[in-house]
């Protein structure tokens, strides 16, 4: 009689797959995905899950971490990710183990911060000003806050005209409840600015709320004259007078020589 040899069984084979394959979601939320082990060859033996290449702020566990897939039933699990206080896109690994066999499936993760629930309004005071060229005018800058979680608020200054200049201290802030974020801003003209209206620009620019900005009127005018100088020369010209009378009364009726002349001073009439 002729033995036939039969082949050895094929070793245990299986597919892991997941659903989805990328995730995104919320910082401070979580998320499930379905892990799913199917049978591909051999004998059914034990799989085993695992979770590779997280962030330390991610927390993860499946509903069930050991199963056995079959021809008529595979081995499904649950995997739950717990978000932390995290942004970005990140690359994860389902790790399936059975004996020596082990496939990996990637998971993207991408983490976005939640929408800004930040509600705040800026005003400005005062909201026009008129100076000569070469002078400071100065604008306080309130930043209040409405409603919802306060962010800091970050400051910009647009629109200057040439020859001017500005401070804003401080530049940035965060409103609180009850206590607004105020700033000064000196507007500082030179002799070079050109007399004119112009509109000046302030954009608040929150950390994730939405950027608001508000307006004021800077009028620059002529230099004026200064009024010290026109009361100094007045003075010096009525001292000079005063001076030429006081000299001419005391040189009256005498002879002054000048040179190889002699002159008689004689007073005017009054």
């Amino acid at each position: 009689r002729t033995m036939e040899v039969q082949p050895p069984p094929p070793p245990f084979d299986f597919r892991l797959t997941l659903n989805p394959q990328r995730v995104e979601v919320y910082s401070g939320s979580s998320v499930d995905v379905l892990v799913v082990a199917s049978w591909v060859s051999g004998s059914p033996r034990e799989v085993q899950l695992s979770l590779q290449g997280y962030p330390a702020e991610v927390d993860w566990s499946f509903n069930q971490t050991v199963g056995t897939p079959t021809a008529t039933s595979n081995f499904t699990a649950l995997l739950t990710l717990n978000i932390g206080q995290i942004e970005g896109t990140y690359q994860l690994q389902v790790v399936a183990t059975s004996g020596t066999t082990r496939k990996t499936a990637n998971l993207t993760l991408t983490v976005m911060l939640p929408p800004s629930n930040f509600v705040y309004q800026i005003s400005i005071e005062p909201p026009s000003k008129t100076i000569p060229r070469g002078e400071t005018a100065i604008f306080t800058i309130k930043v209040s806050l409405i409603s919802g979680d306060p962010e800091e608020v970050q400051l910009e200054i647009s629109g200057l005209p040439s020859g001017v200049d500005y401070e804003l201290e401080p530049t940035y802030g965060t409103p609180q409840a009850g206590s607004d974020f105020v700033s000064t801003l000196s507007i500082i003209t030179s002799e070079k600015a050109r007399p004119g209206t112009y509109t000046i620009t302030i954009t608040a620019m929150p950390e994730r709320a939405d950027q608001k900005t508000a307006n004021i009127k800077l009028t620059i005018k002529e230099t004026a004259p200064m009024p010290f100088l026109i009361i100094g020369f007045a003075a010096i010209g009525i001292s000079v007078v005063a001076i030429i009378v006081l000299i001419t009364k005391f040189l009256a009726g005498k002879t002054v020589e000048t040179g190889q002349q002699r002159l008689k001073v004689v007073p005017s009439n009054p």
